[in-house]
């Protein structure tokens, strides 16, 4: 779906004056005429007052009641901004500071032709027919009273779900059942990959160890100050009691083409 075009426009009116009273009135009715329900947002930056002009709106996900603009959107890029939002948090209640959308058939119909999960919140074309999301009745905390949620619903809908009837019910929960059961198996099966891999981990990291002291005890070397962290991968000497320097002179010279990495603790 494209991207839509409209216009933002910020206000602010103080409607302890007469005249910003009048024309307040007049806006909040005109936008409760379009049916849009204003959003009580906080902080300064919510309302984006001070800028109007055009926005190019994102369809990439749809809301109920804001888009996204576009990067290339000409005023607010990368922002959120809502079809009417209003600033509440203002020290002076006579002040009413906010924005709006202009309304055009092209957003109306975007959000009426976009169909959204209320579990997972995936969306998809009307036109694919869905009555319930395809995605994620496998999900591993998805519980059959929450299956309702899958209904899909126009972006435009703000009204519940409505629950399932019996025949939908019917329907649904063999499927339900047999989607967790294959994700409860998959589960299982993660499980013990993991412990396997964890397993062969562990093995490794003791045949290392075990190679390193063979090694060292090969050369001839005291391996009682010596300790392998296999975390780090390394073989320290002097761990228990720091080597003085002419002691860890010697036992460099001794590790020169040591396979290992290693290093040495000194005082």
């Amino acid at each position: 779906m494209k991207d839509l075009n409209t216009t933002l426009t910020s206000y602010r009116f103080d409607i302890s004056e007469p005249g910003d009273l009048t024309a307040y009135s007049n806006l909040v009715e005109k936008l409760d005429r379009q049916g849009l329900t204003c959003f009580e947002s906080w902080g300064e930056g919510s309302h984006h007052y001070g800028v109007s002009g055009p926005v190019t709106l994102s369809t990439k996900h749809l809301f109920s009641n804001q888009w996204n603009t576009t990067q290339d959107s000409e005023v607010k890029p990368n922002h959120r901004v809502f079809d009417w939002a209003q600033d509440s948090c203002l020290p002076d209640e006579n002040i009413k500071r906010g924005h709006y959308l202009a309304q055009t058939p092209e957003m109306r119909a975007a959000r009426d032709n976009r169909h959204a999960c209320g579990y997972c919140g995936k969306q998809e074309p009307a036109q694919k027919g869905y009555v319930f999301c395809p995605h994620c009745m496998d999900w591993q905390h998805l519980e059959r009273t929450e299956l309702y949620l899958l209904r899909m619903q126009a972006t435009s809908n703000t009204k519940s779900r409505a629950p399932l009837t019996e025949a939908e019910s019917a329907h649904l929960l063999p499927l339900y059942a047999s989607a967790q059961a294959k994700t409860v198996a998959s589960i299982k099966t993660k499980r013990i990959d993991s412990i396997k891999a964890n397993v062969a981990k562990t093995i490794k990291k003791a045949e290392k160890e075990l190679e390193g002291f063979l090694w060292f005890e090969g050369k001839g070397l005291s391996t009682e100050n010596c300790i392998y962290y296999a975390h780090k991968d390394v073989f320290t000497f002097g761990w228990r009691q720091p080597l003085d320097e002419e002691t860890a002179f010697s036992m460099h010279e001794a590790l020169t083409d040591c396979p290992f990495c290693y290093e040495i603790k000194t005082s």
